[in-house]
């Protein structure tokens, strides 16, 4: 029944903006063309990067809905072998195939979803180009805007073909599994200190292992006799203990929670939400033991110290959001401006993307990012639970880090969010649709009913 009402939505959608659809996929290729010739005019890509690029093209030519996936794994390569630009140029790569499936007629533009994908792409930029002190080193702040923006067509392009919820469980768990095998037998590591691997710190790290487990988890109860989700499921669990980071923990948490809960009674979904928020709330000294035994390369100091420099830099950046709550500082300018700040001077993150698209680009970024969650979220049923925890996992890693900029911890939630829009819209489409036929059934019934008064 699903899939019936998804192919009406999707046959509504062709039908009604043909159009549409094809004039944003010429836009699209003009655009990139433009920037692929620049870039290639500034020599900006490596060998490497090129030959990943055109892996990817020739696969996205011929199966553009599993190439999508193929972003997980790429952004993941080391960053001396794919810095930002080669990330960007993958994404750009990814786009041949969606620009296929457009023109084909296979691919679909949603108002709504697409609408305020682009409304907060645009706003952006606009309070990036408007309002920014442009303190930090242009490029810098010019690869974060960037990262991000492609991250957003990532999503826009998910939206529009769907990828395919099993082999993104699939290609999410192996992806992250690999990583947690090689930074874990990396020999700067040594079983000492906290991992890092890939020119990513280990707070990334930790978050990238947090979406890999929550993935093992969702594809071991899709299909439970498959043991290799278990095997990527622990190696995962045993990355995010080595990488220390507690919000790797509470996205693990956050996921698994949802993953058990959705669909469940309300009163055990309320019970247990109620206990867990005792225990946090009434003992937080067995909160800070649990979160010693579980991270084993912190301390309890090493916490205390951290969440100082957390609170500092989170009070800091909302107070530069209500100093300038419409375009904010301009985008990658919080750090500079914080060790300049006498309160603070302290070159230091934001450690929350939410306060850091307040703080940088104004209220309204951070609201309209919350407006796109929201609304992949809307339909969370049981049928949806996994696209709602990948979603609600990542959801919760902005509380604890700025990884919207980084496309190796980002690509994955950005399919994620595109998959869970692009079901949310099929199936609105095609209950309106279905509405209409009952509607035009109806009054044809009633049409039949009438009885005329003889001559």
């Amino acid at each position: 029944m699903n899939s019936m009402l998804a192919n009406a939505g999707s046959l509504v959608y062709a039908a009604r903006y043909p159009k549409v659809q094809k004039a944003v996929a010429v836009l699209a290729l003009v655009l990139l063309s433009a920037w692929l010739g620049y870039q290639v005019a500034r020599d900006y890509f490596t060998a490497v990067e090129l030959m990943v690029a055109a892996a990817i093209v020739a696969v996205s030519i011929r199966w553009p809905r599993q190439a999508l996936l193929m972003a997980v794994p790429a952004t993941l390569l080391p960053i001396d072998l794919v810095g930002t630009s080669g990330q960007l140029l993958i994404v750009a790569a990814l786009t041949i195939g969606w620009l296929v499936e457009m023109l084909a007629g296979r691919g679909h533009v949603y108002p709504w979803e697409h609408g305020l994908l682009a409304g907060f792409g645009a706003w952006l930029v606009l309070a990036y180009f408007v309002d920014g002190v442009h303190i930090e080193s242009q490029l810098s702040a010019e690869h974060d805007l960037a990262t991000l923006l492609a991250g957003l067509w990532l999503c826009g392009m998910a939206i529009s073909i769907g990828p395919t919820r099993g082999q993104l469980l699939a290609v999410g768990a192996l992806s992250a599994a690999a990583v947690s095998v090689a930074a874990i037998l990396d020999p700067a590591h040594s079983g000492v200190g906290r991992i890092a691997l890939l020119g990513l710190n280990s707070n990334y790290v930790g978050a990238a292992l947090a979406l890999g487990a929550v993935a093992s988890l969702a594809a071991l109860i899709h299909n439970r006799r498959n043991p290799i989700w278990i095997a990527t499921g622990v190696a995962c669990v045993i990355g995010i203990r080595a990488s220390g980071s507690r919000g790797a923990i509470v996205m693990l948490l956050a996921g698994v929670a949802v993953l058990g809960l959705l669909g469940r009674p309300r009163w055990i979904q309320l019970t247990v939400v109620a206990v867990a928020a005792t225990v946090v709330i009434a003992l937080p000294g067995f909160t800070d033991e649990a979160l010693t035994l579980l991270i084993g390369p912190r301390t309890a100091a090493d916490f205390a110290a951290s969440n100082i420099d957390r609170t500092n830099a989170g009070l800091t950046a909302l107070r530069y959001a209500v100093a300038n709550p419409v375009f904010g500082v301009g985008y990658g300018q919080f750090a500079a401006l914080a060790a300049r700040d006498p309160l603070l001077a302290e070159y230091v993150a934001t450690h929350n993307d939410y306060l850091r698209l307040a703080a940088e680009s104004g209220f309204p970024a951070a609201l309209l990012l919350i407006a796109v969650v929201g609304l992949a979220l809307r339909t969370g049923r049981p049928l949806r639970r996994t696209e709602t925890a990948m979603v609600v996992t990542y959801a919760v890693s902005l509380l604890f880090g700025n990884f919207l900029s980084n496309l190796s911890v980002s690509a994955p939630f950005w399919l994620w969010l595109g998959l869970s829009l692009h079901v949310s819209a099929e199936r609105s489409a095609a209950t309106r649709e279905t509405a209409r036929e009952v509607s035009i059934r109806s009054q044809g019934a009633a049409m039949r009913t009438v009885r005329f008064p003889a001559e």
